[in-house]
């Protein structure tokens, strides 16, 4: 899909398919950031107790 969107032939692109990876992309995200920010919330308690 990679290759049809750099190519610009976006009327051969599988849309639901799309759509899902994008959504799965951003929720992988999110929980990477969330999981970030509890091991930085761990390491400053740690730090201060």
């Amino acid at each position: 899909m990679a290759d049809l969107i750099e190519a610009g032939r976006f009327a051969e692109l599988d849309i639901e398919n799309l759509v899902e990876e994008v959504r799965d992309l951003s929720k992988r995200e999110r929980d990477r950031l969330l999981s970030s920010l509890r091991l930085i919330g761990h390491h400053l308690l740690k730090w201060d107790y």
